[in-house]
């Protein structure tokens, strides 16, 4: 909508801590009552949550919260999404006081007025920390964005690197309604979009739910050609069980990597050095899946990119791409 361009393009500035420096937002919703919610990151290490009028008119009131308690030295909030009474949930990622330890992902609960529900959360406290289940040698993960499935669990959706193969994978997980642990019945893990494969950096950036529940997820992966240095759209879809969905194109049982690689070169002539990222996603009430993002051309331009996929095809501005 208007409103939604107008605040994500800047227009509105919220400076919580320090009038010299903005503290950058990464997600926006639209309250039930028509009031807007930003979240992202203070310049004090925290996360913030910012609350806006629904015409913009009056200064927002905002809420900065602190992972000390769970150890935590600075946090970002990434993702917003809203549970049907409106009750606010935030995902994102946070560093450890402690050095010796990796960074880790969170997801929070608030109320409306954006106090914490105490209801929620490890030991009632309205938040809860994990990780994602990549493996003894796994660091550093990043939690992008969330959903919240008609049963209330959390869907997760970011990345995480793996120290033996130098590469970070992308990554799922899923979280009790209530927030006190992860879904221990959740497959979930990691996986590469193309190839499992060293020194490869693939990210889940996107994750929405279809009509049937099943799990969309949306990002980047590199492509593993030694020839070509480049990354593309990295688009899967899960069961509800977190297992891959093996009707899904270029979801192949038993292989390393799953989904589907959507890459724009092909509508500039140039198959090297391109980089297309998917960072959000959309889906309609024919269950399309439209993942938009940046695509680059010569090296240099770079230009927002969609791609939608229906059935077994992949349609790249109205034409059918086949896949890769």
């Amino acid at each position: 909508s208007p409103t939604v361009a107008r605040l994500a393009c800047g227009r509105v500035v919220s400076r919580l801590q320090r009038p010299d420096r903005a503290d950058p937002w990464h997600d926006v919703r639209i309250l039930p009552d028509g009031k807007i919610v930003s979240v992202g990151q203070t310049v004090s290490g925290g996360f913030s949550v910012n609350e806006f009028s629904s015409n913009l008119s009056s200064n927002p009131s905002g809420q900065t919260y602190s992972l000390m308690s769970v150890g935590g030295a600075s946090a970002r909030a990434a993702s917003i999404a809203l549970r049907p009474d409106g009750t606010i949930t935030v995902a994102g990622d946070f560093l450890p006081i402690d050095p010796n330890t990796r960074s880790s992902c969170f997801v929070t609960q608030l109320h409306t007025d954006l106090s914490l529900d105490t209801n929620f959360g490890m030991n009632n406290s309205g938040i809860i920390t994990f990780r994602f289940n990549l493996g003894a040698f796994a660091y550093d993960d990043a939690c992008f964005s969330h959903a919240i499935q008609k049963d209330g669990m959390i869907v997760v959706a970011g990345g995480g690197f793996d120290s033996v193969d130098n590469a970070e994978v992308a990554a799922v997980a899923r979280i009790l309604a209530d927030g006190s642990a992860p879904d221990p019945l959740f497959a979930g893990g990691g996986w590469g979009f193309e190839n499992a494969g060293t020194d490869c950096y693939d990210e889940a950036r996107a994750v929405k739910l279809q009509s049937d529940g099943k799990i969309v997820i949306a990002g980047y992966g590199c492509v593993f050609d030694p020839s070509r240095a480049e990354f593309d759209f990295g688009i899967t879809r899960l069961n509800t069980n977190g297992t891959f969905d093996s009707t899904f194109i270029g979801n192949t049982p038993g292989s390393n990597a799953y989904g589907v690689m959507v890459g724009f070169e092909t509508y500039n002539g140039n198959s090297t050095g391109e980089d297309d990222r998917a960072y959000a996603l959309a889906i309609d009430s024919a269950d399309r899946i439209y993942a938009i993002g940046q695509a680059q051309f010569n090296g240099t331009d770079t230009n927002i990119a969609v791609a939608r996929l229906y059935s077994d095809k992949i349609f790249v501005n109205g034409f059918e791409l086949r896949q890769q």
